[in-house]
């Protein structure tokens, strides 16, 4: 049986909403495309974005689940690849995990080493102040680009390396602290 990908993604941004609040950007979400490798967003005109699978999310729902899930995440601000943080990827990991858990109930095993150190950040962050994510969302309406201060603003006694680390561009970064 063929999975509803819209479907998936519709849960996906309802959960993110429930979460940290509603998407800051007025693009048109146009129907979910797979292909044999891509994932991610596509901006195929000013209005539009398009969020792009694997080929195996049509008969795989945890994939399905945990890749438009982590995209659902990029989706509350649409910011380009080069903008966004190791605070958002991590998160972005954080929650597709979650969402996998919950409408699955499958936990899955982390994946590649370089997600895996920025959700280990985010989880320091969590740990520290388990309102911080929604409490940034709430002051800066997005988890991209996100400069230390902002983040020093909402979290003023996290450790200064952890904040240096999460501000980062994610494409960009190369893991500087042990997590």
């Amino acid at each position: 049986m063929a999975i509803d990908l819209n479907q998936v993604l519709n849960d996906a941004i309802r959960e993110t909403q429930v979460l940290y609040g509603c998407q800051q950007h007025a693009k048109q979400v146009r129907p979910v495309l797979t292909s044999p490798h891509y994932i991610g967003l596509r901006y195929p005109s000013e209005g539009a974005v398009t969020v792009c699978v694997q080929d195996t999310c049509k008969g795989d729902i945890t994939q399905a689940y945990y890749q438009l899930g982590h995209e659902a995440l990029h989706l509350l601000n649409c910011v380009d690849i080069t903008e966004v943080t190791v605070l958002e990827e991590g998160l972005a990991v954080a929650f597709a995990h979650y969402l996998v858990r919950k409408f699955t109930g499958v936990t899955l095993t982390p994946g590649d080493a370089h997600y895996l150190q920025a959700w280990k950040l985010v989880g320091k962050l969590i740990d520290h102040d388990g309102l911080a994510l929604s409490n940034l969302y709430q002051k800066y309406s997005r988890f991209s680009p996100i400069s230390e201060a902002e983040l020093l603003a909402v979290c003023p006694s996290l450790a200064t390396d952890v904040v240096s680390e999460l501000a980062k561009p994610f494409n960009t970064w190369k893991a500087g602290i042990a997590v």
